[in-house]
């Protein structure tokens, strides 16, 4: 970008002032000597506009890139992290999808559960009652 050249400025202001402006066309100003100290100071107000004016965007363009380059490895790590985290979300909840499901899978096998309850009580009282026959005949047989 080129540089602007500029004039020598006596006021620190960034404004331009647009009295400057309204008293270089007045009679007034015309007449009097300080008409050059007035142009130089409104020239001098302009150049500094146009100084801040180009400069102000590189300014901000530089400040922005280096906002980036600080920033870009934050959020690259972040990113992966949150990347993992996911992953382990993810598994976590498959695996509690299935651990619902064989939940589920049990509760429909309870009609199962209790006809084998059922059976194995029938089991029992068939076993007593046989060793009760058995014992019963030993009685007799040795009588």
């Amino acid at each position: 970008m080129s540089r602007i050249p500029s004039i020598p400025i006596t006021s620190t202001s960034s404004a331009i002032a647009p009295s400057s402006f309204a008293l270089i066309g007045s009679p007034s100003a015309t007449n009097s000597g300080d008409l050059p100290n007035k142009i130089r100071k409104g020239v001098g107000r302009l150049s500094e506009n146009m100084h801040i004016l180009a400069n102000d965007p590189s300014l901000a363009l530089f400040c922005l890139q280096e906002h980036i380059r600080k920033e870009v490895p934050n959020i690259i790590k972040q990113r992966t992290e949150f990347s993992n985290q996911h992953r382990v979300l993810q598994g976590t909840c498959y695996d509690i999808d299935y651990s619902i499901g064989a939940m589920k899978s049990t509760e429909k096998a309870a009609e199962e559960f209790d006809s084998i309850q059922n059976h194995l009580r029938n089991a029992l009282f068939l076993k007593q009652q046989l060793k009760f026959e058995e014992t019963r005949r030993k009685k007799r047989t040795k009588e």
